[in-house]
C-alpha cells in the first residue's frame, strides 16, 4: 500500500493529495449521476456500432449569384461558418430556442445549479433574428467583397454506389435581402 501513487503523493503533499481524491470522487458521483464529467467512460465513443447514414447534410453559399466553394477554405474560417449555419437552423427549427439552453435547463437543477447559471451563453431570439445580418458581415469580411443578395441552401445529398452525388432535396434556409 506504502508504494502506491497516492500513499507517495499524501506523504510527500498533502494538498495535493486531497485535490486527486476530491477529483476521483467528484468523477465518481458525476458518472453515477449519468452526467459524464470526463469522455474516458463514455464506451459508446469508443465501442458502439456506427451504422452508415442515408443522406448527408451540407451546405451550399451564394453570393452576388455566384456559388461559393466553402470547402477550400482554410478549417477555421470554414468551420466558423459550418458550425454557427449549424446553430442557427437548429435554434429555428427549436422555435428561436437555443437547444443547449433546453439541455441546461433540465440537467443544471439535478447537481444543484440554478436553470439561468449559464444564461449568457445561450443563442437568445433577437440573436437568432440576426443571425443572417451576422452572416452577411462576417463573408464579406472574409471574401473582401460587398454582397448584394446572398443565400444559404441546406441540401442533402446521398452517395451513388458508381460513387457519385445524388441531390435529393435543397432548401433555402437564410436569404438576403429577405423577400
Amino acid at each position: 500500500m506504502r508504494k502506491t501513487y497516492l500513499s507517495q503523493v499524501r506523504n510527500h503533499n498533502k494538498s495535493l493529495y486531497y485535490l486527486f481524491i476530491l477529483i476521483i470522487v467528484a468523477t465518481l458521483i458525476t458518472n453515477i449521476a449519468h452526467n459524464q464529467a470526463t469522455p474516458i467512460y463514455v464506451w459508446d465513443m469508443y465501442a458502439g456500432q456506427t451504422e452508415e447514414p442515408t443522406s448527408y447534410k451540407v451546405f451550399s453559399f451564394t453570393y452576388n449569384q455566384k456559388e461559393m466553394n466553402v470547402p477550400v477554405w482554410r478549417d477555421h474560417k470554414r468551420m466558423y461558418f459550418y458550425y454557427t449555419v449549424n446553430h442557427y437552423l437548429q435554434c429555428v427549427n427549436n422555435q428561436n430556442m437555443d437547444p443547449f439552453q433546453e439541455k441546461s435547463i433540465q440537467k443544471l437543477p439535478k447537481i444543484g445549479i440554478a436553470p439561468d447559471f449559464l444564461s449568457g451563453l445561450y443563442s437568445t431570439p433577437d440573436d437568432i433574428a440576426g443571425y443572417p445580418q451576422w452572416l452577411k458581415r462576417y463573408m464579406e469580411a472574409n471574401t473582401d467583397e460587398t454582397f448584394s443578395s446572398m443565400s444559404v441552401k441546406e441540401i442533402d445529398v446521398r452517395y451513388l454506389p458508381s460513387g457519385r452525388i445524388e441531390v435529393l432535396s435543397a432548401k433555402e434556409i437564410i436569404k438576403y435581402p429577405s423577400p
